[in-house]
């Protein structure tokens, strides 16, 4: 017989049995649909080239820290300088800044601030981009004292400037600075998420070459020469890495070179959510894979004289296979075809949801995907795959029948090796095992922070940031240990408390408290030194920092446990500290009067401080499940010129904290007037609710437990669907052995709970096996999800029981039939 003839017969043969057939395609369309659409999404993210010229040629330059499992890191501009002087693999070197905040303001528009970046000026030639309108930057702007120069991307030329074709040579003010734009960057231009509206050349706000080697914030990319590989340029880059811990310990000890091709680097913010879906749709797959082997071997009953009468009339074993397996493949195409129907439902709203939680703004490469040629070839190759996996067995087995066995009834067991559909049943349960474990230490984990006290009453509190720019606000002055130093002046603080002011005076406002920060991005580090601690080996640890008003806690809620807040004329010789620092450090003693020495960024900068209060502990992020950090306060006001870490920077953000006694909602027009009255030409770069804030940082883990959730329910509905078959099938072999027991006298509640202790059995092998594989995923989880290891044993013990429940659930109808079943008629039937 032809493939045509053999095709021809899978036809009837399906056509005698539409139920079974249904219910097949409708199992791997589900599982091939799923995988398909994320599919998509992963070829559009984390599989895309580089949006360049001949992107195989482009490699991404990270420094890694030695031991550290982050392989990515920025890098100091003097390493930075170093491979590119001293390398000899690359035709072409740049490197760029992305995050730079800016206020912008346009003839016509209304005030904004926006992200911006800081390019070399070789970079474009180095990805080998031209700009849609204008030019790239050229290298005598890129030097210091260079006249002001910006280029636009497509999106900010659209949305800000109406795509005007006339917008080269017209100027835009930048934290009230003029800048000349130059050039529009094409719409594709992608470089890091979220994407830099704007881009001006480095040196326009200092030389890079100033800037020390403890400082790391570049990201380098190099053009490689004809003929050399990543791996090349990797080895040549680590023989300068090597170089530089020798000549700079004390800041290069433990810095190494991690190089990759540009396109996995602009992939792998994306790549391990996208892939974490995809393993969970795989999951699913093979668990319909292996039902639908399942359910194969269930039909096998039914065509033991067919099979052993073909076999009499001269056909082959390997002949008897292929027909099989061309069924099979054939309800895999059916069910292909399901899914690619179902993918393109699913790509719209799987798209949306994501989109709404992971990008702020859907990128163009998003907008653009589709069901396209390459996702036609992912689903003809699953398809076929799939066909050929989960018939193999069945047509393994149901082509060992024989004519003499049939007649005797010895031939294939019916429906199959009873043995075989219960050891793919356990397999079923160890994959549903596995990924039950992941779905539930993911909603643990989510759970913990959902229910997080923050230590404060969220309702009712509003936030307002506004960032005061530096050309107006703080005077730039020396150099010193690779940092800038900053004056900040008067104007801040005059600023801040104008501003302050007119907040307090809205109606329904009760108080309004100011910060550096606010939560939940509110803290930088610090080392602190407490000289007389209880424990001395904490001396020199790092602790959360933030400069706050005196009406900073009564406005947030958080109460003064012991001493006071801060008055209006405290200087920086004062801190207070919260519950967990005082734990920390005095234990069941009194901190009041102590003395913290708050360590600076360089050497011999610190600031000696009193604790003159103690406030309850208070969290900066839902996430915080470990509990309240240690954390110090400093005044807002009153901050000399070098002070520890970034306060200088920080000062120039002015966040205020707003408590109302009305719907916060209510207040924001009134808000955006004060400011404008109070700081005209400058935009708001934040104003919201704090519960928002919180909630938005949840957004992520919730939009990935719907998904792994909806996965784990399909798989536990397939897991049953195997269990009920295999349980009703051995229920209908030993059919009549159940008459006999019963006609003997055997109790049927006995002979019930014995065909569910079988159940039970199979069940706990499933789960046996797949307790290995859930080990595994725990170690790498807890490097992914905070402490989930804390979970572990409940979340186990939990998916043990909702798979016992689901194979009791699944087995108890053919359990109670064969439990009813009526001795003389079940005797009588042969």
């Amino acid at each position: 017989m032809t493939f045509a003839q053999d095709l021809r017969y899978s036809l009837r043969v399906l056509r005698r049995a539409p139920l079974l057939a249904t219910v097949i395609v409708a199992t791997l369309g589900l599982g091939i649909g799923a995988n398909t659409a994320i599919y998509s999404l992963v070829k559009a993210t984390v599989l895309r080239p580089a949006p360049f010229d001949d992107p195989g040629q482009l490699a991404a330059v990270w420094t890694h820290y030695i031991g550290s499992p982050y392989l990515r890191g920025p890098s100091s501009s003097p390493d930075v300088l170093d491979w590119r002087e001293h390398s000899a693999v690359f035709e072409d070197f740049g490197y760029y800044f992305p995050r730079r905040t800016y206020n912008l303001t346009s003839p016509g528009a209304e005030p904004r601030r926006i992200v911006g970046g800081r390019m070399s000026a070789p970079l474009l030639n180095v990805l080998r981009v031209n700009p849609i309108l204008g030019r790239p930057f050229l290298p005598e702007e890129d030097v210091q004292g260079a006249r002001t120069v910006a280029m636009l991307s497509h999106k900010l030329w659209l949305g800000q400037f109406g795509g005007d074709r006339e917008i080269i040579g017209k100027s835009v003010r930048l934290d009230q600075v003029p800048y000349e734009i130059v050039g529009v960057l094409p719409p594709d231009f992608h470089l890091t998420s979220p994407d830099p509206e704007l881009w001006v050349p480095f040196s326009q706000e200092g030389a890079v070459e100033s800037y020390g080697r403890r400082i790391v914030w570049l990201n380098a990319v190099g053009r490689l020469k004809p003929g050399l590989t990543v791996e090349q340029a990797a080895a040549a880059l680590e023989v300068i890495s090597a170089n530089s811990r020798e000549l700079y310990p004390e800041t290069n000890e433990r810095r190494g070179v991690f190089v990759e091709p540009l396109s996995e680097a602009l992939a792998s913010d994306k790549a391990q959510i996208l892939f974490l879906i995809w393993i969970g749709a795989g999951f699913v797959l093979l668990i319909a894979c292996v039902n639908v082997a399942s359910l194969m071997l269930g039909k096998a009953a039914s065509r033991r004289n067919e099979v052993a009468i073909r076999a009499a009339l001269g056909a082959s074993r390997g002949r008897l296979v292929r027909q099989f397996l061309t069924e099979s493949v054939l309800l895999a195409f059916l069910g292909g075809l399901a899914g690619l129907g179902l993918a393109a439902l699913q790509l719209g709203p799987l798209l949306s949801l994501l989109s709404r939680t992971f990008w702020t703004d859907l990128p163009l490469y998003l907008q653009q995907v589709s069901i396209d040629a390459y996702a036609l070839a992912f689903a003809g190759i699953t398809t076929v795959a799939t066909g050929l996996l989960f018939g193999i067995l069945p047509a393994l087995v149901q082509s060992q029948a024989s004519l003499a066995g049939s007649i005797s009834g010895r031939g294939v067991p019916r429906g199959g090796t009873p043995l075989l559909r219960s050891a793919l049943v356990a397999a079923q349960i160890a994959l549903s095992m596995i990924l039950l474990v992941g779905v539930g230490l993911s909603a643990s984990a989510l759970l913990r922070a959902e229910s997080n006290e923050p230590g404060f009453a969220l309702e009712n509190l509003a936030v307002l940031e506004i960032e005061l720019p530096r050309t107006q606000y703080a005077v730039s002055g020396r150099m010193e240990a690779g940092r800038r130093i900053w004056r900040v002046l008067p104007a801040v603080e005059a600023a801040g408390q104008s501003l302050r002011e007119r907040l307090a005076a809205i109606p329904g406002v009760t108080e309004v408290g100011l910060a550096s920060l606010a939560p939940p991005k509110c803290c930088r580090a610090t080392r602190v030194e407490v000289p007389d601690a209880n424990s001395a080996n904490l001396d020199g640890r790092y602790y959360d920092f933030q400069t706050v008003s005196p009406t900073y806690f009564e406005a947030l809620g958080i109460p003064i446990v012991q001493g006071r807040a801060f008055s209006a004329s405290e200087s920086s010789a004062s801190v207070i500290v919260n519950d967990a620092f005082v734990r920390e450090f005095f234990g069941d003693q009194s901190a009041l009067g102590q003395t913290a020495i708050i360590h600076g960024w360089k050497a011999g900068l610190r600031n000696v401080a009193v604790i003159v209060g103690v406030v309850g502990d208070s969290l900066i992020s839902p996430w915080q499940i470990e509990g309240a950090r240690p954390q110090i306060y400093l005044p807002y006001s009153g901050q000399p010129e070098e002070t520890p870490g970034n306060m200088r920077d920080d000062r120039l953000t002015l966040s205020y904290l707003i408590r109302t006694d009305v719907s916060p909602a209510t207040i924001f027009a009134e808000a955006k007037r004060a400011v404008a009255a109070a700081l005209p030409d400058l935009p708001i770069t934040r104003l919201g609710t704090l519960e928002s804030a919180f909630e938005s940082l949840l957004g992520p883990a919730q939009t990935m437990a719907r998904l792994l959730g909806g996965l784990a329910l399909l798989a536990i509905l397939l897991t049953a669907i195997g269990i009920y078959g295999v349980v009703a099938h051995s229920v209908s072999v030993r059919k009549k052995e159940f008459g006999v027991k019963l006609a003997l006298g055997e109790d049927r509640s006995r002979l019930l709970v014995s065909v569910l202790a079988s159940t039970w059995r199979l069940a706990t092998c499933g789960i046996a096996l797949g307790a290995a594989g859930a080990f595994a995923l725990v170690r790498v989880m807890d490097n992914q999800i905070f402490r989930v290891e804390e979970d572990r044993l409940e979340v186990f013990a939990a998916m043990v029981l909702v798979l016992l429940l689901v194979a009791t659930a699944a087995s108890l109808l053919p359990s109670w039939r064969a439990s009813g079943l009526e001795p003389i008629s079940v005797l009588r039937e042969d």
